[in-house]
């Protein structure tokens, strides 16, 4: 049987920023049910689709730019996916496209790039964050697991690539690698933007991809 997987781009506006991560597996699984895609599924006793969202985004940060794998059972056209897809999603989900992965691409994110409204804050305070953290190594941060209700220690200074603040807002790029990332609430806090407080500001613009292949010659 040939399978395909496919890369399918779509944002999140208004009230659908709240859904989280498993809550938006659900919408999507429910989708494509409903598209009568088809979607393979796990072995076992209790099989699920074999959808993923290997970027998750934080709850209340909406995004223009997420990504979705489904494995189909069979080969289709990307576009039909994707217009079939789009018929079945709600207002604040917006289907932008789809494309076929090659073999082997486990689809792991590179770098993102967010942006926060400055809204009211005092743009000299956040310039002069930025620079420090910019200058700063490493950047020590107290980050709160919830799953293990206690804190850790990480050093955030890796995992920020830019920060470009202007009069209406703040964009900041991060790294994505095999240990993790900075969470965007972390960068805004260090900016003096409030961190969690934040999160209905923060916006992810752009996503970047790199090619890793679980395949060897």
């Amino acid at each position: 049987m040939t399978t395909q997987r496919v890369a399918v781009g779509f944002a999140v506006e208004g009230d659908l920023r709240f859904l989280a991560h498993q809550e938006m597996l659900r919408l999507f699984a429910r989708a494509c049910a409903r598209a009568e895609l088809p979607v393979r599924a796990s072995r076992g006793f209790n099989p699920k689709p074999r959808i993923s969202i290997p970027l998750p985004r934080p709850v209340g940060i909406t995004s223009a730019d997420e990504r979705l794998i489904i494995e189909l059972d069979r080969p289709m056209d990307p576009g039909d996916v994707a217009r079939r897809l789009a018929g079945q999603m709600p207002a604040d989900i917006v289907v932008h496209g789809a494309h076929v992965l090659p073999a082997g691409d486990r689809s792991l994110p590179d770098r993102v790039r967010y942006r926060v409204m400055m809204n009211g804050f005092d743009g000299e305070r956040v310039r002069a964050h930025a620079a420090n953290a910019l200058r700063a190594e490493p950047i020590w941060y107290d980050r709160f697991i919830h799953k293990l209700q206690k804190t850790r220690r990480i050093d955030l200074r890796p995992y920020i690539d830019a920060i470009d603040v202007t009069d209406d807002a703040v964009a900041f790029s991060l790294v994505v690698t095999g240990e993790g990332s900075a969470r965007p609430a972390e960068i805004c806090d260090i900016l003096g933007l409030g961190g969690q407080n934040v999160n209905h500001l923060i916006r992810r613009v752009e996503t970047t991809w790199q090619f890793h292949s679980t395949n060897h010659s």
